[in-house]
């Protein structure tokens, strides 16, 4: 029965690419994963695997032993904790940092808009009645300038 590539593949763990490539070697017309091969074809290339991946589950082990202990780093009392962070000088960026001035240039601050009145909101209060204002003399409009002659 005909083998996929993508089925030794996943058999050995490996990507498909790596398959390929040990079939070409082998001398095997592949072109991609989806490629079939006898099951003898397949038994060499089984074959050719096995010490490859022999040499992988070594290192696997070999990865999965237990690192030596970190020593654990020492724990501050929160009382401690706040004395090293006063005494630690860190200067942040502020929002409104004033930018050193050029000599001789004498920059103002930019003007801020008057807040707006809010009126109360209620009843309004009824306008009064017009008293009657004194009366006022009217004044003479005054006179224009007499116009320059011209020669």
């Amino acid at each position: 029965m005909p083998v996929r590539i993508y089925e030794l593949a996943h058999e050995f763990d490996m990507p498909t690419k790596e398959i390929l490539a040990v079939c070409r070697e082998a001398g095997l017309d592949v072109k991609s994963h989806s490629s079939t091969i006898e099951d003898d074809e397949a038994d060499s290339i089984r074959a050719r695997l096995a010490p490859r991946q022999a040499e992988a589950s070594e290192t696997e082990v070999r990865a999965m032993a237990p690192e030596p202990a970190k020593p654990e780093p020492p724990t501050l009392t929160p009382d401690e904790q706040l004395a090293r962070a006063r005494s630690l000088r860190i200067s942040l960026p502020t929002r409104h940092a004033r930018k050193p001035q050029a000599e001789g240039i004498k920059l103002t601050p930019p003007r801020r808009p008057p807040a707006p009145v809010q009126e109360e909101e209620g009843p309004k209060p009824e306008p009064a009645a017009p008293a009657e204002a004194p009366a006022v003399a009217e004044a003479a409009p005054p006179e224009p300038p007499a116009a320059a002659e011209t020669p």
